[in-house]
């Protein structure tokens, strides 16, 4: 599923294909060269076209 995160690192969104939206209170971890760095989700924001049609999920996460 396409996944819009928003973070300190990616306050423009970062467009991601995880399998699954994490919920609130949820941590994700992000691995890289440096190390690994776990965030809290904040908040999901979930849009949607006309009744029924998911348009896009935006999750906010926080150190």
């Amino acid at each position: 599923m396409k996944i819009t995160i928003i973070s300190e690192d990616h306050p423009d969104g970062l467009d991601v294909d995880w399998p699954a939206v994490p919920g609130k209170g949820d941590i994700v971890a992000f691995r890289h060269r440096g190390g690994t760095d776990a965030l809290s989700v904040e908040r999901v924001e979930w849009e949607f076209e006309g009744h029924s049609a998911l348009s896009s999920v935006k999750v906010y996460l926080t150190n």
